[in-house]
């Protein structure tokens, strides 16, 4: 045996080699390159084996990936310092007019083509009337309008508020008609005689735009508009700031359930302390708005975990490029006819309208319903956020496929089915576009897991401590932790091994004689695909001490 070099190394795997710095007489066993090795503090395989991280391979040494045996039948683990990535808005899936738009705007503005897109279909949405609807099955009576909700999510340089201003351009200037002629109806009926006047109802205001979001506003102007309206603010910290826990105002929790309601689009009642109730047949509400990440996440840590955020499609908005002064490839006035064109559907299904999946789009949404239930269940050991947001994809697939298809068939007869062609653009959008942005939201901003700087802390230290390198349990973690896991509550470090286990770093194994604490056996994968990250961490921790004791010094 011999001493390892302090400058270079080049033993092989299953090379053991004495390490006094461990102890007289330590017996280093290599198990992998990059640092990671096995050492029996006895000289003897099987007795007090453990792992532990060296720094003594020279920094030139590349490390090279130890062999896996054949039959190792252990599941590749997930990396938890990965970062989701956000894709950019695929092609051939979008309407034509919207795809058009947005990248022909994109291009000029610099800004995010999948946040233009997607506030633009908000636009559209908010433009239909809800009577307009989608039977989701054939033998049951749900139905979903094209109401969505979006939050472009980015930093104050990514133009959230010029992607929001140039896609809401359309449906703003719907408003200022209908402002415009609630006034001219308001002067000619303050004009009239006072024995006519009291005989004669007071116009009432169409509106399709509240950029108040306090909810006896918002429910007044809906109880004389039950097509709809949008909410439209490029800054949602305050809208957020009246919820529940965050505020802490009184009556939040009476804001949440009206804001919770308008999603689903049903009757709803508000009352006023003094002026009696507002009754709203139909509280339905597309939301689109804007927020930087940094406030996001401050509202999430605070507000109440009843699926408010599950029920909107984030769109992480990709940092902007060069502005340019030229004209765009598509006319606005063909998005603002589209968007015109919607709102007009309001005047010619004033009875409303019920369409169905075609017999091929049904079979495909079936098929889909099962795929969803798949991806939530993986997803609830993980993230419960992300579980709730894909426990709600049944009903968004069946949003999007009808804003899809009343996007394409705006004027002229309407066709009364949604085909397979739509319904697989919708299943598209969602799964391959919106569910990363998704995804990469409660991975990048808001944490991977609801203990996501713990699971962190707990992976570093499976990589990093011995003690915890080949099982741990949440008694071990606790004891050879991190400072950090040592003073968290015991439910979360039951929960993050939960989430390691979901993440396959480790398998629970079953309990032997009077054991009452559940114990993992730790997947060796970890060890060598994480031996650059053990390394990185273990420096990291090093130097931390070092400074600790530098200063105490």
């Amino acid at each position: 045996m011999t001493a390892p070099s302090a400058n270079t190394c080049h033993y092989k795997v299953d090379d053991r080699v004495e390490h006094p710095e461990l102890g007289h007489g330590t017996v280093i066993k290599v198990v992998g390159a990059g640092g990671h090795v096995r050492f029996d503090k006895h000289g003897k395989a099987g007795h007090g084996v453990a792992f532990a991280v060296m720094d003594y391979l020279s920094p030139s040494d590349a490390p090279v990936a130890a062999p896996i045996a054949n039959n190792d039948n252990n599941p590749d683990p997930v990396d938890p310092w990965a970062e989701a990535t956000s894709p950019s808005l695929p092609l051939g899936v979008l309407p034509p007019i919207i795809d058009a738009f947005a990248r022909s705007r994109a291009d000029q503005m610099g800004a995010d083509a999948g946040g233009l897109a997607m506030a633009a279909m908000t636009v559209c949405a908010a433009a239909i009337p809800d009577s307009i609807t989608l039977k989701v099955k054939r033998h049951e009576t749900w139905q979903e309008s094209a109401r969505i909700w979006t939050v472009a999510v980015g930093e104050p340089s990514t133009r959230k508020s010029p992607i929001i201003s140039a896609a809401s351009a359309p449906l703003r200037k719907i408003e200022a008609i209908l402002q415009a002629d609630h006034r001219d109806a308001m002067r000619a009926w303050n004009a009239l005689p006072k024995d006519t006047k009291k005989d004669t109802p007071q116009p009432i205001a169409k509106r399709v735009i509240a950029e108040d979001a306090s909810t006896e506003k918002v429910a007044e102007i809906l109880s004389n508009n039950e097509a709809g309206i949008a909410l439209i603010d490029d800054e949602l910290s305050g809208f957020f700031a009246r919820m529940e826990k965050y505020a802490g105002a009184k009556g939040a929790g009476a804001d949440r359930a009206f804001w919770l309601k308008s999603f689903g689009g049903v009757p709803y009642s508000v009352d006023r302390i003094g002026r009696g109730s507002i009754w709203v047949p139909n509280v339905s509400i597309s939301l689109l708005g804007g927020i930087q990440p940094d406030p996001l996440r401050q509202i999430a840590d605070s507000m109440s975990d009843d699926g408010l955020l599950q029920r909107i499609f984030p769109i992480m908005l990709a940092p902007t490029g060069e502005d340019r002064d030229e004209p765009a490839s598509l006319d606005n006035a063909v998005y603002g006819k589209l968007v015109e064109d919607l709102y007009a559907l309001r005047s010619r299904f004033l009875a409303g309208a019920c369409l169905k999946f075609d017999d091929e789009a049904q079979a495909f949404r079936s098929d889909l319903a099962a795929e969803h239930r798949e991806i939530e269940r993986r997803w609830q050991s993980v993230n419960k956020r992300v579980a709730t947001h894909v426990g709600k994809f049944d009903g968004l697939f069946a949003r999007l496929a009808l804003l899809i298809h009343l996007i394409e068939n705006a004027t002229g007869d309407l066709p009364r089915e949604v085909s397979l062609d739509t319904a697989q653009r919708a299943r598209t959008l969602l799964h391959d576009y919106l569910l990363p942005h998704a995804i990469a939201l409660h991975v990048n901003v808001l944490g991977a897991t609801d203990v996501h700087d713990l699971l962190t802390e707990a992976a570093g230290s499976i990589l990093t401590n011995a003690n915890l390198a080949t099982e741990v349990s949440s008694r071990s973690l606790v004891r050879h932790g991190t400072r950090r896991i040592r003073q968290a509550a015991s439910w979360e470090v039951d929960r993050v091994l939960g989430r390691l286990d979901g993440y396959a770093w480790i398998d629970p194994r079953p309990l032997i004689r009077n054991e009452t604490t559940q114990h993992y056996n730790v997947n060796p994968r970890v060890h060598l695909k994480f031996a650059g990250q053990a390394a990185t961490i273990a420096k990291e921790r090093a130097a931390v001490r070092e400074l600790i004791r530098g200063t105490l010094a």
